[in-house]
């Protein structure tokens, strides 16, 4: 059995999201997170490496349903990745 203890500032993230089109309740938007090596991998505070992901988010109320999706990928870091990922809600109340 091991054990051990890391105190210190793990990996920074910075993400911004944009809408192309639409209002409040329905429309189309774009978004990116990079991720910043800050921490130690050494001590598991971090990956140590950069990583990025790119997505595409779509999103649709009337009433009481709604109806949202996104997908993207993911670049560098430790591994590749591609995901998607839909929800739907539907609310007793339409506030």
């Amino acid at each position: 059995a091991q054990g051990g203890t890391a105190t210190g500032l793990g990996d920074m993230s910075a993400n911004a999201r944009y809408m192309l089109v639409g209002n409040g309740l329905r429309g189309a938007s774009v978004g990116a997170d990079v991720r910043f090596p800050t921490g130690r991998a050494e001590d598991l505070l971090g990956a140590g490496q950069a990583t990025g992901r790119f997505l595409g988010i779509g999103s649709w109320e009337e009433g009481h349903l709604a109806v949202n999706v996104n997908g993207g990928f993911g670049v560098g870091g430790l591994s590749r990745e591609v995901f998607w990922g839909a929800a739907t809600t539907l609310s007793p109340n339409s506030r």
